[in-house]
């Protein structure tokens, strides 16, 4: 390492290893909101990596363009078009389906109470 290097990097997980294809290791198609999620968007289905659980890999036969988990509970967000919808992957089961008016993006929204 270099002298006044102030941030070391090491690998602790290779998605591609899991499965993931390189092709949607990019951004726009892989998500890492906090340290317990990483969902990346697949042609045909989203994986879901669970960081807190050895990197368990949850397939879901999922089409969207888009998804990001909740970073306090265990709730996916998938965009595909104009629909965004939200599902509680506990109890399994559609929390939220929106219909937007022009496309829209995911974004960070403002961390939970404390």
């Amino acid at each position: 390492m270099a002298a006044g290097v102030p941030i070391a990097f090491q690998e602790v997980l290779n998605l591609q290893q899991l499965q993931v294809p390189e092709t949607s290791i990019k951004h726009g198609l892989t998500t890492m909101e906090s340290d317990k999620w990483i969902v990346s968007v697949e042609p045909n289905q989203v994986s879901l990596i669970d960081l807190q659980n050895q990197a368990q890999v949850t397939r879901r036969p999922i089409k969207a363009e888009a998804a990001v988990m909740n970073p306090s509970s265990n709730i996916l967000a998938l965009r595909s078009g104009k629909t965004i919808q939200m599902f509680n992957l506990d109890s399994k089961s559609k929390l939220k389906s929106h219909d937007v008016d022009s496309p829209s993006s995911f974004g960070s929204g403002p961390p939970p109470p404390t």
